[in-house]
């Protein structure tokens, strides 16, 4: 198998069949007649949804008071930060000989890595990277969760509800940044 996008099938209460002529060459191409294969159902996420989240992302961006605006370069900034903030992260610690060593580490990796957050406490390092949203990354319910826990924190940034944020309409901008 070559690991690439699923393959489209439907149940006919006997076997799973291709959708059409495309998906079975493509079943042909991945895969080997007459092996094993486990299915796994996994719930598709809807491109409406993913196009309307980045809509927030950029009205809430668009719309950070000033010093917050410096702070953030890009959409992207915020939403990783915010995705951090909201605990969808991976963090990685290093204890360092002394604090000024620590303030050392801490300029490096910063100087490394724009979009993640670190934290230095006493001699330790805390780098925290936030969860990738790619469709490949994130199932529907995960992301379901990381996008009402971003929006709760960008609207808390910005001065205005949930629903308030969640009133932006998706534009072309939003449908190609959810690609």
């Amino acid at each position: 198998m070559t690991g690439g996008a699923p393959i489209e099938c439907f149940w006919n209460g006997e076997v799973f069949q291709p959708t059409g002529p495309y998906w079975v060459r493509r079943a042909d191409k991945d895969y080997v007649k007459g092996e094993i294969y486990r299915l796994v159902d996994i719930p598709e996420r809807s491109h409406k949804t993913h196009a309307h989240y980045f809509a927030c992302v950029n009205k809430a961006w668009e719309n950070l008071p000033p010093l917050m605006a410096e702070r953030f370069s890009s959409p992207d900034a915020l939403r990783y930060y915010c995705l951090i903030k909201a605990g969808f992260c991976t963090s990685e610690s290093i204890v360092c000989p002394s604090h000024a060593d620590a303030l050392r580490v801490e300029a490096f990796v910063r100087s490394a890595d724009a979009f993640s957050l670190i934290t230095v406490k006493k001699t330790i390092v805390t780098r925290y990277v936030a969860k990738s949203q790619s469709y490949k990354a994130m199932g529907k319910a995960e992301f379901a969760a990381s996008k009402e826990k971003v929006l709760d924190v960008l609207a808390e940034l910005i001065g205005v509800t949930s629903n308030e944020l969640k009133a932006a309409e998706p534009t072309q901008r939003d449908y190609l940044a959810a690609g």
